[in-house]
């Protein structure tokens, strides 16, 4: 949970600060303030997929209904019919191969639209939304977590490039690959400064220059937004 509100933090204090939001910002505050307090206690909620799901495949989404969260799609393996594995719990070497050679995007698809539910939140000057739930992954340098998806070098790498655009381009893939695969989420950028090389999420920041960590997450959450280059 501290890791979900972590990223939530992040990712709000880059994109207001980017501008990318600007037009969004005040609607967004609106609706809050319409939220029920179940409702805003479900914003700093998220949910592992793998621990709404019985081994008999059944779907736990019933448990997140009436609340809004943001749901972790972060599975190591494909989202069969039958939800059989829970991460490497009892896994030989050979279930894990064929788990990710299985990881399809028409499953994950599939898995993506049992949540198709909608929260209705009534503002203040009687506007209603129908607000989805968030189907989050991780997809720092593109999303491991299908088959066939394109990863990018890690961030670390991109920087030394010095270029900009890079990220743009990556925040880009990164946004067509999850809107294909039914995820409306990225756990992305990674916006840690970074000074020692022995930390082992160093490869996922992008250096400890606070000027360049700002313009290149500036570039990448742009890029994720869908905003034209």
């Amino acid at each position: 949970m501290m890791r979900g509100l972590y990223c939530v933090f992040l990712t709000l204090f880059i994109t207001i600060n980017a501008g990318v939001y600007d037009k969004y910002y005040q609607e967004a505050l609106t609706i809050a303030e319409g939220m029920t307090l179940d409702q805003k206690i479900g914003q700093t909620i998220q949910l592992d997929f793998y621990a709404m799901s019985s081994v008999n495949g059944t779907m736990g989404s019933e448990a997140v209904k009436y609340i809004l969260v943001s749901i972790l799609m972060v599975f190591i393996f494909c989202p069969n019919d039958v939800c059989k594995f829970f991460m490497f719990d009892g896994m030989t070497e050979d279930q894990v191969k064929d788990s990710y050679a299985n990881a399809t995007t028409d499953k994950w698809q599939k898995l993506a639209n049992k949540f198709k539910y909608t929260v209705d939140v009534t503002t203040k000057d009687g506007k209603t939304y129908k607000i989805k739930p968030l189907l989050a992954t991780d997809a720092v340098h593109g999303d491991q977590h299908v088959a066939g998806s394109i990863l990018f070098p890690h961030n670390i790498g991109i920087s030394c490039s010095h270029n900009e655009n890079h990220f743009f381009n990556l925040g880009h893939w990164v946004q067509k690959s999850l809107k294909q695969y039914g995820f409306n989420y990225a756990f992305a950028p990674t916006v840690a400064a970074s000074h020692n090389p022995q930390w082992g999420r160093f490869y996922e920041t992008m250096g400890q220059d606070h000027d360049q960590i700002y313009k290149y997450a500036k570039s990448f959450t742009e890029g994720l937004q869908g905003k034209p280059n």
